[in-house]
């Protein structure tokens, strides 16, 4: 399902334009067809991420894809644990 081209911005669909193709050239059967209703939460939610247009942020989500999908990225828990105390400090100094 696409909404408003929000799948182009983070993600190279490239390798998905000949299905979408052939997908595009089927009959519509209206007995077989489904209504879909979007929240207003989403489509706001939709139009903020349309809206911000922070190349920067894309780049980065495109090199940590790639990355993921080359078998190169690596995650490190000590990052990570640091990252989780520090949030917890800044939700402890915030419930004072």
């Amino acid at each position: 399902m696409k909404i408003n081209n929000i799948q182009n911005k983070f993600v190279d669909i490239s390798l998905y334009k000949s299905n979408e193709k052939k997908s595009s050239e089927k009959e519509i059967n209206p007995k077989n067809s489904v209504n879909i209703q979007i929240s207003d939460s989403a489509k706001a939610l939709v139009e903020k991420i349309n809206q911000s247009n922070d190349i920067k942020y894309s780049d980065k989500v495109e090199k940590i894809r790639k990355s993921i999908l080359e078998g190169s990225y690596k995650v490190s828990s000590e990052n990570i644990a640091n990252k989780l105390l520090q949030a917890m400090e800044e939700q402890k100094g915030s419930d004072k």
